[in-house]
């Protein structure tokens, strides 16, 4: 009888860990393309849609105040370029034409495009 309610309280905390994984979409990084980060969406009611984060590569930006030891060793003497999100395009499954965004969370385009 307890190897009856052990099996049954395991899988009902299986199923319902997988029913909420099931209401967010999931989203594939398919690589870089020049200064085009690419994601494929899969939404949860079916159906592929897609999400792109242009990036401006020509911003100079110090993340942190480090030792200029630190900076030579990293970069050979050059300060450290970090890519900023220039526009993020939404490609939705829908009848909806594609759009783009100043700055967006992937997580939350993924959402759009699947709306």
């Amino acid at each position: 009888m307890k190897a009856l309610k052990t099996i049954t309280l395991t899988a009902a905390c299986l199923f319902s860990a997988n029913s909420f994984a099931a209401d967010v979409p999931q989203v594939y990084d398919r690589g870089l393309d020049a200064d085009t980060r690419i994601y494929a969406v899969a939404c949860p009611q079916g159906g592929m849609a897609s999400v792109t984060i242009r990036f401006n590569n020509m911003d100079v930006v110090d993340p942190e105040p480090v030792s200029e030891d630190v900076v030579r060793a990293r970069t050979g003497n050059k300060r450290p370029v970090l890519p900023t999100i220039n526009e993020v395009c939404i490609y939705p499954i829908s009848d909806r034409d594609q759009f783009c965004t100043p700055k967006m969370d992937i997580q939350k385009a993924a959402l759009e495009a699947c709306r």
